[in-house]
């Protein structure tokens, strides 16, 4: 180890600057590295500088700077202080802990600048797809800007399924919006919670509860467009059936008069979302139950 008196780059402050002694945690591609060492009265003020990875100049490190030292912890300190390659070699091995003190301070900075990121991510264009195998097409957005398009499926109730989810095969939705958040995506990564796969992982967990809300406020639209709560189907075992809009006890009644009319079992069923509009497409259909009533009525 070389211990040399020197200034501290593009400054004019004096300084001891240390060559040949490398330590853990210096990772700027600069093996010097320098200190100043003060201490008196029980008071201690010793900083570092040292290069590190992201940083063009010598990163300021605090070492020890504590007051009112008395004792065996002064005295070690009073002795140190009278040789400085005593001070250098004390000086080196603080400056592990200081680095993860020094970047653990950076962290909490950037953590409280970052809004949350649940925040930044959004979905939009929402809409129900009918074609084939139902299912809820939508972007994903970051910060507005759209990155991703994809779907999740749905079942015959227009509800979202929970098994063989394509959002859990097709993941490569929350490379699209890691990609977009830029560089805060590893100051993200650094404060996230998932010990297993980090910011990715806070992504999924975020469209999943934004596709949650945005499949509900759907449904529900969807439903009240089109009175599906209203719609019964009416079928017998040799066809499809028909679909008839109104109440339980109108759908009931329709079923026996046709039945009777007819000679076939008609049964009538509550009709889920999907049966209707996979065989009508989303748009009001079918017939009034209570007209059609009044016209088996007649002919009965």
């Amino acid at each position: 180890m070389k211990v040399l008196k020197d200034k501290l780059p593009n400054t004019n402050l004096d300084v001891y600057r240390v060559e040949n002694a490398p330590f853990d945690g210096a990772d700027g591609g600069n093996s010097e590295w320098y200190f100043r060492f003060r201490y008196a009265s029980g008071s201690t003020h010793i900083h570092a500088w040292a290069y590190l990875a992201g940083h063009d100049d010598a990163v300021e490190l605090i070492v020890d700077e504590r007051n009112g030292l008395q004792g065996r912890i002064a005295d070690h300190f009073e002795r140190i202080s009278r040789n400085v390659f005593s001070q250098a070699k004390f000086v080196r091995t603080q400056l592990p802990y200081a680095i993860r003190e020094y970047r653990r301070a950076a962290e909490l900075v950037v953590s409280q600048e970052l809004p949350p990121l649940a925040d930044r991510i959004s979905i939009v264009n929402a809409e129900f797809d009918f074609d084939e195998a139902i299912h809820i097409l939508f972007d994903i957005a970051v910060d507005g800007e759209i990155v991703e398009r994809t779907l999740e499926w749905l079942d015959d109730d227009l509800d979202l399924v929970r098994q063989d989810c394509h959002l859990d095969v097709n993941c490569c939705y929350r490379d699209r919006v890691a990609d977009a958040l830029g560089a805060d995506r590893g100051h993200y990564n650094d404060i996230s919670d998932d010990a297993r796969s980090g910011v990715l992982g806070d992504i999924e967990d975020i469209v999943h509860d934004r596709l949650v809300a945005t499949h509900a406020a759907l449904k529900s639209k969807h439903v009240e467009e089109m009175g599906l709560e209203d719609w019964w189907h009416i079928t017998s075992p040799s066809d499809d059936g028909l679909y008839g809009y109104g109440s339980a006890a109108e759908a009931r009644e329709y079923a026996e008069l046709l039945d009777e009319q007819d000679g076939r079992e008609f049964t009538c069923h509550f009709a889920s979302p999907v049966s209707i509009a996979t065989a009508f497409g989303v748009r009001h259909y079918g017939f009034v139950l209570s007209e059609a009533l009044s016209t088996l009525r007649e002919g009965a």
